[in-house]
């Protein structure tokens, strides 16, 4: 079964994630989602809808729960686009 292609969310969350070797969720609203206007619940709807689609993992580390992509590449800054979301 064919997985649906990223949205600009999800994308957008894609790229900031891979940006950080592992990062908590939390961290992610406080960077990423506030910014833009995100509340925390939606980043982590996100997270588990990358999750899902196997693009990112869970990493369990001191008892905080972080996540990291699953393939490790260079990602150049997120692009002026992305700003605007």
């Amino acid at each position: 079964m064919a997985t649906k292609p990223l949205g600009k969310f999800e994308f957008g969350l894609l790229t900031f994630v891979a940006q950080h070797e592992c990062i908590k969720v939390r961290t992610i609203h406080e960077r990423f989602g506030k910014p833009l206007g995100y509340i925390l619940r939606a980043i982590d709807k996100g997270i588990v809808r990358l999750l899902s689609k196997g693009l990112v993992e869970r990493v369990n580390q001191w008892h905080e729960l972080k996540v990291q992509p699953r393939v490790k590449q260079k990602v150049e800054p997120t692009p002026g686009w992305l700003k605007g979301l």
